[in-house]
């Protein structure tokens, strides 16, 4: 008994210290604020501007004057908005080398200066890399894992990763040039890899796709949809991946939610289908009752096999006569609700769920995750309160339960946002979302488990960063894929700022390895000859003495030797080793959650562990 006491003293002690290895890698940066020259003529074509941020409210401004003569020694700076302000009124080109633009207010988009002779104009502008209701980062084949965001106002990055997150290899050259881009969304299946995008080319936006069939090595660009401004455009389009079928929809500028695929690979794609649309709203007169819609501001779509599955979150909106006015006006409710959109047939029918919010406070960024085939999960944001809910089915969105508040904070500078929702090893919902505090620039990324009953309490994640740095916009992956829980987010105090990857859990690999050997037996043979000799004797006379007879005798001896033939066999025997390493994916022991470890009889410590696949 005592020595299973210390052993479950031991498992507590070294599982609370496994939670801090939490692994993370920074994949690339971006511009979160930019101040940008928009025009320039005549003398001011040869300065060249470089904007610093020092902190929210300080910008160093430093330039070179390239005019090869006649240089201003009077040069007017002048603010156009009153959230900015310049620390000189004017600077000598001869002597000065720098001054300070500041934001009494902190940086802001939209702000504007005139610098020199009313010929250089300067705006401000921030940048969002992506948002919590479109997926930024994804499992491929093997250690591959693709993120996809946007670095500054007219380029979107493609990071890649061929083991498992160690390394980062960032893109930046696929999707940039004229116009600026926007909300970006990617999603994969084994090495097919889909991005979608927002161009807007100066006149028009243009729901943008790429497609890659080689793990990101090559991109094709399609544009299945181009729409003129002033009539619709794309707003965060998401985009799903299922063989070669993808599946695209966004919100139009008049809140209808637009819905089509390919079953190519983006060849070809279907006419457009609505999946909502807000009906015709009948003709203002005094007699004509209060008339109620929606628009739907915000979306997210999955899909599980054939069915797409697409939730938006909207706001009610009343069409009325005031007999004050003797006219009709719009009215927008303060009452929000989530709309869950299914179709079984690539889109040509849906059929839809509604489940509405208390209170009178925005809801904004839903994020959908499926745990089986009728239990799915969202999870969104309250607006100007900065509360995290989430809302779920367990009939396949027939019904929804109530929406459930999972933060501890939200109030005064304490605020809980952007979250987004995957599952965990156990299949159960993990929700990861944004806290800040009221510390300047500490903001932390926190998560909370479902363990099919209740939310587990609040845990953090542990030593993302060291310097207490921003740490901001987490984006999951939509499931536990490749036995890990994955996201991406930012961190940074000033631009720069940071893309960093994390595993909720390190993904570590089990390598099989299968060894082949092959013999080669290769048979010589050497054969000696040894050639006949033939050896004469010569002739010997002998005489013998008479009177009358004289003998001559030859006598002749032949020695013979035969051929000999030796033979010599020798066997070579080569051995070949051929080594298949096959890598399988493994949850490690040092990133299970605890709470799950002790909550769930049927997950192992020791000596092995359970976990579903999805």
């Amino acid at each position: 008994m005592k020595k299973q006491i210390l052993s479950f003293i031991v498992f507590m002690c070294f599982g609370v210290l496994l939670l801090s290895k939490t692994h993370s890698k920074t994949v690339s940066s971006f511009e979160e604020k930019q101040i940008l020259v928009i025009n320039q003529t005549g003398y001011d074509k040869n300065i060249i501007w470089n904007f610093k941020e020092i902190n929210n409210t300080y910008w160093l401004v430093t330039f070179k004057d390239n005019n090869p003569t006649g240089k201003i020694t009077d040069y007017p700076l002048i603010s156009l908005s009153s959230d900015l302000t310049i620390s000189k009124s004017s600077i000598d080109m001869t002597k000065d080398n720098s001054f300070y633009m500041i934001f009494p207010k902190g940086f802001k988009s939209g702000l504007s200066a005139k610098l020199g002779l009313n010929s250089t104009i300067i705006n401000t502008t921030t940048t969002t890399p992506f948002y919590p209701s479109q997926r930024v980062i994804c499992h491929g084949i093997g250690n591959n894992t693709n993120i996809v965001f946007k670095k500054d106002t007219v380029t979107i990055s493609y990071s890649k990763s061929t083991d498992n997150g160690q390394t980062w290899v960032t893109n930046n050259t696929i999707i940039n040039g004229t116009g600026s881009k926007a909300t970006p969304s990617i999603s994969c299946d084994g090495q097919n890899i889909t991005i979608a995008y927002l161009n807007n080319t100066g006149t028009t936006y243009h729901v943008t796709v790429l497609v890659s069939t080689n793990n990101g090595t090559s991109f094709i660009t399609y544009v299945p949809v181009k729409a003129n401004i002033s009539n619709t455009y794309g707003l965060y389009p998401n985009i799903v991946l299922n063989g070669q079928n993808i599946s695209l929809s966004w919100i139009t500028s008049g809140t209808e939610i637009i819905y089509i695929n390919s079953s190519n690979q983006g060849l070809t794609w279907s006419n457009q289908k609505k999946v909502y649309e807000i009906p015709a709203v009948p003709e203002c007169t005094p007699s004509m009752p209060a008339f109620t819609f929606w628009n739907y501001y915000y979306s997210t779509m999955e899909k599980n096999q054939n069915d797409v599955f697409i939730g938006a979150i909207g706001g009610k909106v009343i069409w009325y006569w005031n007999i004050l006015d003797l006219d009709c006006y719009y009215d927008y409710s303060p009452t929000y609700r989530f709309t869950f959109f299914n179709s079984s047939d690539q889109g040509l029918t849906w059929s839809n769920s509604s489940v509405t919010f208390a209170g009178t406070n925005a809801y904004i960024y839903p994020s959908l995750t499926i745990t089986n085939n009728t239990h799915f999960y969202v999870s969104c944001s309250l607006g100007t309160v900065f509360d995290v809910y989430v809302i779920n089915t367990t009939n396949a969105g027939v019904t929804w339960n109530t929406p459930l508040r999972i933060d501890t904070v939200g109030t005064g500078s304490n605020k809980a946002q952007y979250p987004t929702i995957t599952t965990n090893s156990t299949g159960y919902p993990i929700v990861f979302y944004q806290q800040d505090n009221t510390t300047v620039n500490y903001d932390n990324i926190v998560y909370r488990t479902f363990n099919g009953s209740t939310w587990l309490p609040l845990n953090t994640m542990n030593n993302l960063t060291t310097s207490n740095l921003q740490n901001q916009y987490p984006n999951s992956e939509v499931n536990f894929t490749g036995n890990c829980t994955v996201l991406v987010f930012v961190n940074g105090t000033a631009s720069l700022k940071n893309i960093t990857y994390a595993n909720f859990g390190v993904c570590q690999y089990i390598t099989v390895t299968t060894t082949t050997t092959t013999t080669t037996t290769t048979t010589s043979t050497t054969t000696t000859t040894i050639p006949t000799t033939t050896t004469t004797l010569p002739t010997t006379t002998t005489t013998i003495p008479t009177t009358t007879t004289s003998t001559t005798t030859t006598s002749t001896t032949t020695s013979t030797t035969t051929t000999s033939s030796t033979t010599t066999t020798s066997t070579t025997t080569t051995t070949t080793t051929s080594t298949t390493t096959t890598t399988l994916p493994q949850f490690t022991t040092s990133e299970i959650d605890l709470y799950s470890i002790m909550t769930y009889s049927n997950f192992y410590f020791f000596p092995k562990f359970k976990y579903n696949y999805l």
